[in-house]
């Protein structure tokens, strides 16, 4: 199998998401694709609600204890759904890892950073004692985080929210994964500290030859991380296209909705920005057809059958009326 044929590290087919509660069943991911190679970077946009973080989490192995899965996730042709969790905990941080939103929530308040640092490390039996302090000292320095011996001893309360965020990205990388997914990882920073981040995140990359998931609203941030964009709708992937050329002539009507929401530093100051009309449509009970037709200013008849993803111009569109 020559290099150009060769199967990519993370390959999602038909991918569904149901998570039960006392209402019922809840469809948070609806037959996702997606294909990442090795050192490769794929975003994942699309408004709160859209199912970004369950598809986050359900090729983590993290969905909640109600979740049912279906369809497939191979990670370097294993298949994933279905698989014990035992056997997910030891994939989980040697091969993928994730960094979340929160650093508070996801940092135990009661614990040292050296102890929370070393814990994957240890459990995965990669370093113990001296080594794995020293190899915690090595990663916060890594992620650019001043004098590291100090702050291996402090507690999570005793940083600044970026300084967490480092620690995070460092437990992360702890094991050396293969995949890292970031889902929203630096939303609650401020723009400085933000983009020191992100080039931080593309360094990492380059240097392990990572594959790297950035799940966000911001399309800013996906413009500087990732090669490839996926839309996501409704649990849906409605767009897929190298991020240049999605950014530049989306072809989705959603996509475009997104792109015009965005705010201008040219024209008129003191103007509303464009906003999609409508609300995303009630999970629970999605539409047979297009999820966006109560919304989309070219919905038409055609409209209540559901649209496969076809290709248009550099993209992927599940859509009638694309372009």
């Amino acid at each position: 199998m020559t290099e150009t044929q060769a199967e990519p590290l993370l390959k999602v087919r038909d991918l569904g998401v149901r998570i039960m509660d006392a209402r019922g069943s809840v469809a948070a991911v609806n037959g996702v694709d997606l294909d990442l190679a090795a050192g490769d970077s794929l975003g994942i946009v699309g408004e709160s609600g859209a199912g970004k973080s369950q598809l986050a989490l359900a090729l983590m192995g993290l969905s909640a204890p109600g979740a049912r899965l279906s369809g497939s996730i191979r990670f370097d042709g294993q298949e994933l759904v279905g698989m014990r969790a035992l056997q997910r905990r030891r994939l989980n941080g040697p091969q993928m890892a994730m960094v979340f939103q929160d650093p508070m929530r996801a940092l135990n308040p009661f614990l040292r950073i050296g102890t929370q640092l070393t814990e994957g490390m240890r459990y995965h039996g990669i370093a113990r004692g001296s080594a794995a302090q020293a190899e915690a000292r090595r990663l916060l320095d890594r992620v650019r985080i001043a004098q590291p011996a100090r702050r291996l001893q402090q507690y999570p309360h005793e940083l600044s929210g970026g300084m967490r965020q480092r620690v995070v990205l460092a437990m992360a990388l702890a094991c050396r994964p293969r995949l890292l997914i970031a889902d929203e990882a630096t939303t609650a920073l401020d723009v400085t500290v933000q983009a020191s981040i992100l080039a931080l995140l593309n360094d990492i990359r380059a240097e392990q030859n990572l594959a790297l998931i950035m799940v966000s609203h911001d399309l800013g941030v996906i413009a500087q991380s990732c090669r490839t964009t996926a839309v996501l709708y409704a649990g849906r992937i409605v767009e897929s296209a190298p991020t240049e050329a999605l950014l530049m002539h989306p072809q989705h009507p959603y996509a475009q909705g997104l792109l015009r929401a965005r705010p201008q530093l040219e024209g008129p100051r003191g103007e509303a920005l464009p906003a999609i009309p409508g609300t995303p449509p009630d999970p629970r009970a999605l539409p047979a057809g297009c999820a966006f037709a109560p919304r989309c200013p070219r919905a038409d008849a055609i409209c209540s059958e559901r649209p496969l993803p076809t290709a248009v111009a550099n993209a992927h569109v599940a859509c009638h009326h694309p372009g």
